[in-house]
C-alpha cells in the first residue's frame, strides 16, 4: 500500500508542468573605456556631448524595457 501511494504521488508530481516564460529584452549598453573617460572629463569640465549621449541611451533603454515587460 505504501509503495502504491508513493508511486501515485510521484506520478502526480511529475505530471505537473512548469511554465517557462522567456522574453527578449534589449541588451545592456556597454560603453568603452575611452567613452567613460570622456564622460568623466565632460562631467568635470561641464561639457555636454557624452553626458547627453548617456542620458539619451538611458531614456531609450527605459522605454525599450517598458515595452519588453508589457508596461506600455
Amino acid at each position: 500500500m505504501v509503495k502504491k501511494s508513493i508511486l501515485i504521488l510521484s506520478l502526480l508530481l511529475t505530471a505537473c508542468k512548469t511554465e517557462i516564460i522567456s522574453t527578449v529584452c534589449p541588451p545592456a549598453i556597454i560603453y568603452t573605456e575611452d567613452f567613460n573617460d570622456n564622460l568623466k572629463k565632460d562631467l568635470i569640465e561641464n561639457k555636454s556631448f557624452f553626458i547627453n549621449q548617456v542620458i539619451i541611451d538611458f531614456f531609450n533603454l527605459q522605454q525599450d524595457l517598458k515595452i519588453c515587460n508589457g508596461i506600455e
